[in-house]
């Protein structure tokens, strides 16, 4: 499954914490150095740059039966107008840009911007400036030593990005509404070095979102976080310790609450692997966590146009944690079940806690690859006038060598989902994808190759179908491309 939506940071800041502290090494030796990136390519004096073109021609066919969707293409979604042929040309210019500005000091931006023209106007031409999926992102940081044993690192990270995400706030690429929305994350993290083996840390930050469309007015918000952890190595590689973490969601929407979150946690890790895992046997190894969160409506915003305004305490709390097992069946095959339990902040409920349910079956041999996994998703929101839910995804990924020399592969992937909403006795749902099940097909069969040095070839055949007894939620659609691409380097 494609990654899903990058969830509020500050709702994971305790999932954070966690793996901080079951790593291998005490958190006061995380703290990163100012280096030259290794990606530059072009420096004048401090600044360090690199920059990349593309330009992509070739032949698409598409056909669309159903309520239909729009079509997303390099995380740009457009509508398309009219099903047949259609030849796409393609601008793309990406520049990752590195500042040094002294010697605990730096900057990261990230840009790219893209023009599709569509001679034949099935769809409207698209001029933008961050199709990439990351957006437009800017990290500033600097790091400072108070004393050999006092460390900590103050930073500012902006990002001005679009996902494409379903009621519930969870990435839906083939239904989903545009998210597009503007975060700043200003932070300071500090740590405190008590002896060789005992550092505590503590954190603070602030987080702005802000979202440039109306219909997400009920996701603008200041984030308040602060955190504090404590770790010991006992043994070499045996650490323990406690941390907790606190965060205040501050919403601009009349109709949403301000919602609060605590969460406690206790960790012992007993590491021999260069992951952070304890190793059971030659071919096992585990991570272990265990905490605990809750959560509290810290009041509603009074509308002054409402006459009256319903109070009411809403204080979930849960036992979270996670546990994974990987187990090295062969030297090429690679197993890995996983279950975890959270609590983050609802996208449309205040609350929702989570349980994560995860198989992977990874084989990596010389030239073939292939990957199966299965993952089931159970949710439970705090808001009473919301539906439970759940999502269940299975696929399978495959890379088969077609011709060594030139090295040609064929790339397959299938994926079947199913969303199913559980009524819970209500019997008002405002939204239809709330109230109706419905299942996802996607599979895409294509190759890939080099031609030249700077010229590729891409082909694929795409099937996408989503099933419902909903009309307005059902559609499929069929993909055939082919098409060239220039990049250079510069």
């Amino acid at each position: 499954m494609k990654t899903c939506l990058r969830t509020v940071a500050a709702a994971f800041l305790s999932v954070l914490f966690v793996e901080q502290a079951i790593a291998q090494a005490l958190r006061f030796s995380n703290h990163r150095d100012v280096a030259i990136p290794d990606y530059a390519t072009v420096r004048i004096g401090p600044f360090y740059s690199t920059v990349k073109f593309s330009q992509s021609a070739g032949y698409r066919w598409t056909r669309t039966r159903g309520a239909g969707t729009d079509f997303l293409f390099n995380n740009e979604r457009g509508r398309i107008k009219k099903d047949g042929s259609e030849f796409p040309l393609i601008s793309r210019l990406d520049f990752r840009n590195y500042l040094i500005i002294s010697r605990n000091a730096d900057v990261d931006v990230s840009i790219s911007a893209v023009y599709a023209y569509y001679p034949l106007d099935t769809q409207e031409d698209e001029l933008d400036v961050n199709l990439i999926e990351e957006g437009i992102t800017a990290n500033l940081s600097t790091a400072f030593r108070l004393n050999p044993y006092l460390v900590g690192t103050l930073y500012d990270r902006f990002s001005y990005r679009t996902d494409y995400i379903d009621t519930r706030g969870w990435s839906d690429e083939f239904g989903g509404s545009e998210y597009e929305r503007l975060e700043n994350t200003v932070g300071v993290d500090l740590d405190w070095l008590l002896a060789r083996n005992k550092n505590l840390g503590a954190s603070l930050f602030r987080t702005d979102v802000i979202p440039q469309d109306d219909e997400f007015e009920d996701q603008e918000r200041v984030t308040y976080g602060e955190g504090l952890i404590y770790q010991q190595e006992i043994l070499p590689g045996l650490i323990a310790g406690a941390g907790t973490t606190f965060y205040q969601n501050d919403y601009k929407s009349s109709e949403r609450e301000d919602t609060d979150i605590q969460d406690y946690s206790f960790f012992l890790n007993f590491s021999r692997d260069a992951a952070g895992r304890l190793r059971l046997t030659r071919a096992t190894s585990v991570s272990l966590a265990a905490g605990y969160a809750r959560g509290a409506v810290a009041g509603r915003r009074r509308d002054p146009t409402r006459e009256e305004v319903e109070e009411r305490e809403e204080e979930p709390e849960t036992i979270t944690g996670s546990v994974e097992l990987e187990t090295l069946m062969r030297r090429d095959l690679t197993q890995t079940i996983r279950y975890g339990r959270a609590m983050r902040t609802g996208f449309s409920s205040n609350f929702e806690v989570t349980d994560t349910y995860r198989y992977e079956l990874d084989w990596r041999g010389d030239l073939v690859s292939a990957r199966a996994y299965s993952q089931l998703t159970e949710v439970d929101p705090s808001n009473r006038d919301e539906t439970d839910y759940s999502d269940w995804t299975s696929g399978l990924t495959v890379t088969y060598p077609l011709v060594n020399r030139p090295y040609i592969t064929l790339n397959a992937s299938t994926r079947y989902s199913v969303r199913d909403n559980s009524a819970r006795g209500i019997t008002v749902v405002t939204e239809p994808e709330q109230e109706n099940d419905y299942e996802t097909w996607d599979s895409r069969i294509g190759t890939s190759f080099g031609i030249a040095r700077d010229i590729s070839f891409t082909t694929y055949v795409q099937h996408i179908e989503r099933f419902s007894d909903y009309e307005d939620l059902q559609y499929e659609r069929d993909i055939f491309a082919a098409y060239f691409t220039y990049s250079h380097q510069f």
